[in-house]
């Protein structure tokens, strides 16, 4: 009741109250826990009725005993018609629920069992609407074996198409043979931590720079996968002015400190302005086929389980491209070999990702800069 709803979940499963499927139908329903009571009504100051009568309704009324005085016949008579009404509402209750389902129906349902006969559930359950006809059903499950070394299979039966009975497993003891050693467990399975490349990307990408670089990168990739996915439409400079304060707060979020969060706000707003003003990131972030943003693949590489996340992946002139967005910054002259010095670092990186798709080319793309690179993992060259 208190767990919030995953938004990206689709509706392949729905949990609901019985009244709140109402109206609605699925192909398999399944409606737990019918033998336990339904909540009872707390004692009113009043109770009343309307009964039929020649003429106008009479009004039937009586008043909670007082403390310390015998009940109120009328009260208790109202009290048993309000159980009959109660009753009634039930019955409409578990018929809304069996017809929610177009294919299958399932309904669960327990009782106890008393020296080994079965007891009727409770009057003010659901399962007792069905226990005419499913009480013979639970008897014979309920049977325990005459030899109780024997442990039976489950008991299956054929069920009327209304409901679907939960068998109850043997409980009886088995005694262990004499001289009995519990066997020795099988040898140890040996497994290896799978490498998140993501995670490592990550460390590569800000060890210089600290946690608050690592989130602004992280906001940054985000917004640009959310771009790619409207391909490019109805973005401009002044909607990304307008979400400052959702990267605020997601900075705020992800742990940047308060005097650290304008300065980081800037830096994202200016990546994004970057790449919509820029040619290159226009081309990365429009339409393209066979595009896909964020793509986390599985990939056995070097005799190991890798998991790579390709920022950016499309099919451009019948070619494959695999583009990262790395959002480093730098100050000053010799931008041109900063460029190249983080071409031949992330190379290998780039490599793996288009090992994983079959081959393709690969880019770089630095938002803060402006930047661009691009090569085949064949070339000798730099790139361009």
């Amino acid at each position: 009741l208190y767990a919030r709803p995953d938004v990206l979940a689709d509706e392949r499963l729905q949990v609901m109250t019985i009244h709140k499927a109402k109206g609605l139908e699925f192909d398999h329903v399944i409606v737990p826990g019918l033998g336990r009571t339904l909540r009872s009504h707390e004692r009113r100051l009043f109770l009343w009725s309307e009964t039929p009568a020649a003429g106008e309704p009479r009004l039937l009324l009586a008043p909670i005993q007082e403390t310390g005085e015998d009940g109120d016949p009328i009260y208790s008579w109202l009290q048993g018609l309000d159980a009959i009404r109660d009753g009634f509402e039930s019955t409409r209750l578990l018929y809304v629920a069996a017809t929610r389902a177009k294919q299958r129906l399932h309904l669960l349902g327990e009782t106890m069992i008393r020296d080994g006969s079965v007891r009727a559930p409770a009057a003010r359950s659901l399962l007792a609407r069905l226990w005419p006809v499913v009480a013979a059903q639970f008897e014979a499950a309920a049977v325990l074996p005459s030899d109780a070394s024997a442990v039976p299979p489950p008991v299956r039966v054929a069920v009327p198409p209304v409901a679907a009975v939960h068998t109850i497993p043997d409980q009886s003891l088995v005694r262990l043979a004499a001289g009995w050693r519990r066997p020795e467990p099988p040898p140890g399975a040996k497994w290896e931590a799978p490498v998140d490349e993501s995670r490592a990307q990550e460390d590569i990408e800000f060890s210089w720079a600290g946690e608050t670089a690592r989130h602004v990168g992280s906001v940054v990739h985000r917004w640009l996968q959310r771009m790619a996915e409207d391909e490019l439409r109805g973005w401009d400079p002044a909607r990304i002015g307008e979400l400052r304060a959702q990267f605020a707060r997601a900075l705020a979020a992800s742990g940047v400190g308060g005097e650290e969060i304008p300065d980081a706000v800037e830096r994202i707003a200016t990546a994004l302005v970057n790449t919509i003003g820029d040619e290159h990131g226009r081309w990365l972030l429009g339409p393209r086929g066979g595009a896909s943003s964020e793509l986390r693949l599985r990939a056995l590489q070097d005799g190991r389980l890798r998991t790579l996340i390709i920022d950016r992946t499309f099919v451009e002139d019948g070619r494959r491209w695999v583009v990262d967005y790395k959002t480093s910054r730098h100050e000053g002259a010799g931008l041109e070999a900063f460029l190249e010095r983080e071409q031949a670092r992330y190379a290998p990186q780039l490599a793996r990702y288009a090992a994983a798709l079959g081959g393709a080319r690969q880019g770089l793309y630095f938002p803060m800069l402006r930047g661009w690179r691009e090569w085949d993992s064949n070339e000798d060259d730099n790139g361009k």
